[in-house]
């Protein structure tokens, strides 16, 4: 898209929109700005399809050609194509879901306010309401969402504000941001390590596996950052 917005400077993703090309070896994002984008994945990438979810693996064919909206790593190679982690995939239809990272957090007089980190988005709900964890099955509520956390939103009523205000019809948490400091769920440690791979083909990234286990996706970004200045 080449609409400006306001992007909080501690957002973790960046949003990408264009048509999806599965290759034999790669897939690729063709915007609709026209610049290519080089996706790595793996199995913790998912893949959205309106009210449905499941891993990439199981979709990606389905999704060959289609009109996506990819939520990617902030850190991205100056290769040509320029690499980056995809989290997400959005099947782009009537009731595909909005994709936010939460920048910031309001609550009065019994509702809940949160806020986009690329600007483009608030949401709108009563405290107690429901919301969906997609990695646990813990009960959790509107009042839990907190900064750093990624959210699904349906919702078919948006203002044409900016940010848009949204009614939720259903929010699914895709991740905590309190899940960031767990080794095993860290998936930004696979993206740092494809990247790494990228840039410095003759340098052996599995050495970095134990070192950057415990590091939280804002340490990775940085270093990630460095590498590529």
């Amino acid at each position: 898209s080449s609409d400006l917005f306001i992007v909080a400077p501690d957002a973790q993703t960046t949003t990408l929109y264009g048509t999806l090309e599965v290759g034999e070896d790669d897939i690729l994002l063709k915007s609709h700005d026209g610049q290519t984008y080089a996706l790595n994945t793996d199995e913790n990438t998912m893949a959205f399809s309106g009210e449905t979810y499941a891993a990439l693996s199981e979709k990606l064919q389905d999704l060959n050609g289609k009109d996506v909206t990819v939520v990617a790593s902030m850190a991205m190679t100056r290769s040509l194509p320029p690499q980056t982690y995809a989290y997400y995939i959005v099947e782009n239809t009537e009731n595909s879901p909005v994709y936010m990272e939460i920048s910031e957090v309001e609550e009065e007089n019994g509702t809940v306010t949160a806020y986009s980190a690329d600007g483009r988005y608030k949401i709108a709900m009563d405290k107690m309401a429901n919301v969906t964890p997609m990695k646990t099955k813990n009960i959790v509520k509107a009042l839990d969402l907190k900064k750093g956390d990624r959210i699904m939103v349906y919702s078919k009523i948006a203002t044409m504000s900016i940010p848009a205000l949204m009614n939720p019809e259903k929010v699914i948490l895709v991740e905590s941001s309190a899940d960031e400091f767990v080794p095993d769920e860290n998936i930004e440690t696979t993206s740092f390590l494809n990247l790494i791979s990228g840039i410095l083909p003759n340098f052996d990234a599995s050495t970095f596996k134990d070192a950057v286990g415990t590091l939280t996706r804002g340490d990775l970004a940085k270093i990630c950052y460095a590498i590529l200045k």
